[in-house]
């Protein structure tokens, strides 16, 4: 159960951090998701359809398989997983869905259905681990961001650095594109000095590969298109 499980961890998972330098025109609460919406809606992922290769390591779990990711301009996404894991050769059949921030995880291969409370109380039965699942598919996703506890946020040439309660933020474009990001540990309560990086590669207007870490636990999820 608990490794079956450690997939659905590892799907929500996803630059380096960096001390704040508070500025004259920084921006907080409305104002500053405002701002970050605006960047993500011209240089995020944005609406679009992939899909490919999957890759997802979380402790002992090694799942290998296919893909495929739907958005909107709104946020909403789909994530379809099909696989079977290295240990054991279990079959894994996943979708998570997040709409008007409700996250459901629907476990096809079993006919279980997991929506708020129940996907958090899924995943710690997997890893042990509780967060906010819901801005963790954003964050990884870069979808348009609940406007919560942003402050001294600034957009610069490169993107855009801010701060949230449980510590800094920031997120780098290069050529029009978004293609990294890094967010404070997700995992509540956690004694490891960790954060969640993401990076995005891009084939001309087309994005190739999300690859999501938290490095000090050495959890990583990789999903690359092929054509």
């Amino acid at each position: 159960m608990a490794r079956r499980l450690a997939v659905v961890a590892a799907i929500l998972l996803v630059a380096p951090a960096c001390r704040q330098r508070v500025d004259g025109n920084a921006l907080s609460d409305q104002a500053a998701c405002s701002a970050l919406d605006s960047l993500l809606a011209t240089a995020g992922p944005g609406a679009r359809s992939m899909s490919g290769e999957a890759v997802i390591d979380v402790d002992q779990f090694r799942f290998r398989g296919r893909f495929r990711l739907d958005t909107t301009t709104a946020g909403d996404a789909v994530i379809e997983l099909g696989g079977s894991t290295l240990f054991g050769g279990h079959r894994e059949d996943v979708v998570v869905s997040l709409a008007a921030d409700t996250l459901r995880v629907f476990d096809r291969e079993r006919g279980r259905l997991y929506e708020g409370e129940t996907v958090d109380d899924l995943i710690w039965d997997g890893t042990r681990a509780h967060a906010d699942w819901t801005r963790v598919v954003a964050d990884v996703l870069a979808a348009p961001v609940r406007c919560e506890g942003f402050r001294d946020v600034v957009l610069d040439g490169d993107g855009a650095r801010g701060a949230l309660a449980r510590g800094p933020f920031r997120i780098v474009t290069e050529g029009g594109r978004v293609t990294r990001a890094t967010w404070p540990d997700p995992i509540e309560g956690s004694n490891f000095d960790d954060q969640l990086e993401v990076r995005y590669a891009w084939r001309g207007a087309e994005l190739a590969e999300i690859t999501a870490i938290l490095p000090t636990r050495g959890w990583r999820v990789r999903l690359r298109a092929t054509k």
